[in-house]
């Protein structure tokens, strides 16, 4: 992999519009906001229920021991591999990726 910076160009006119925005929701502390499930950011009417998707990451932590428990009872195969996900679980806990060069 290469250290290559990824560049664009916006035309003047939306390039002024977009960093103006991007002004506005730094000065404005609005991604505070958002993560915050604030539904004024826009028209406050039913944008509410759109920002559930928010706390998906905290939800999902709560629940990290059923789910890993879920994902050792089933031992998925790697696709286009001869091992398994549960090799690989079992090669990161014991810091040996060599099982998985064979």
């Amino acid at each position: 992999m290469t250290d290559k910076a990824i560049a664009f160009h916006l035309p003047a006119g939306l390039d002024a519009e977009v960093n103006g925005a991007l002004e506005d929701w730094r000065s404005n502390g609005k991604v505070e906001r958002l993560w915050r499930g604030d539904a004024t950011l826009w028209s406050n009417t039913d944008e509410a229920k759109w920002l559930g998707w928010l706390g998906i990451a905290g939800d999902q932590l709560a629940r990290i021991e059923h789910l890993n428990s879920i994902a050792d009872a089933i031992d998925l195969p790697v696709p286009s591999q001869k091992y398994t996900f549960g090799v690989v679980k079992a090669a990161q806990a014991r810091s040996d990726f060599q099982v998985l060069a064979q």
